[in-house]
């Protein structure tokens, strides 16, 4: 949870310029132990959050929060807004070499290869990505990896 919370310290002043809310939920956990390399995750930490900044209507929520399970500890970032759409979820989950980057609520744009290192990243810390959309809600990215 140290490492969220760096993360987010990094992008709470891009948030705020949209007058985006960042809540951290610790759930009542103290500590997660997990199977990850420390630099895999900061990046993994950072493409989610940006994305979830970029894709954040003004005078919105992402919302940040743990789920624990039995042999996995998982995060989840949840960003307000237009929820993904299954065509991007596919694109994502099948492209290989880059992914469209589509401009973000206030048109920022990306390179298109920040999804495609979080996934190659979790795949090397043999981790897991869901993207579930929300109808009328938003996204939420749900990465999970094995506890130790």
């Amino acid at each position: 949870m140290d490492k969220v919370n760096e993360v987010v310290d990094v992008y709470f002043v891009i948030a705020r310029n949209k007058n985006v809310t960042i809540a951290h939920e610790s759930n009542g956990l103290k500590q997660l132990l997990i199977y990850v390399d420390p630099a895999h995750l900061s990046v993994i930490l950072h493409n989610l959050l940006s994305n979830a900044v970029k894709f954040t209507p003004e005078n919105d929520l992402i919302k940040i929060s743990y789920a624990e399970q039995e042999k996995n500890a998982c995060l989840k970032i949840f960003n307000a807004g237009e929820p993904i759409k299954e065509n991007k979820i596919t694109e994502i989950k099948t492209n290989q070499t880059k992914i469209v980057s589509e401009f973000g609520t206030f048109n920022e744009h990306g390179t298109g290869i920040g999804l495609l290192l979080v996934k190659q990243y979790l795949l090397s810390n043999n981790a897991t990505l869901e993207i579930n959309p929300i109808e009328g809600k938003g996204t939420e990215f749900v990465i999970c990896f094995q506890k130790v």
